[in-house]
């Protein structure tokens, strides 16, 4: 099992309500490929740096998922069946940060040096 995360973006036109009921599917579809949400992060609501297909803003909702690899592929493919999803980004999470710089590497866990 790896860790991943994925950053989803949702039209801003789309209520609250709604992008719960997507996580909630998102989730379903990671649960059926025996993979499972570990963190949720609802960001909110920001704005683009430039127009993306004529919107100006998004809804983003980051989540942690443990899966296993071989299913990553499988999982992407059934995202793009999800319709109100506008754009995804998904990555190996780095739970290990070195700090640049340092005479010794200092690990960074949980946002505080150790």
């Amino acid at each position: 099992m790896k860790t991943y995360e994925a950053l989803f973006i949702f039209l801003s036109s789309l209520k609250d309500e709604d992008v719960e009921k997507v996580v909630e599917r998102i989730t379903s579809e990671i649960t059926k490929l025996k993979g499972k949400v570990t963190d949720k992060n609802v960001i909110g609501k920001r704005d683009f740096a430039q127009l993306l297909q004529k919107n100006s803003s998004g809804k983003y909702v980051a989540l942690r998922i443990e899966m296993d690899p071989a299913n990553v592929n499988a999982l992407k493919g059934r995202f793009k069946l999800i319709e109100d999803i506008f754009r995804l980004q998904m990555v190996v999470a780095d739970d290990h940060l070195i700090k640049v710089g340092s005479s010794r590497k200092e690990v960074i866990q949980d946002g505080e040096f150790k």
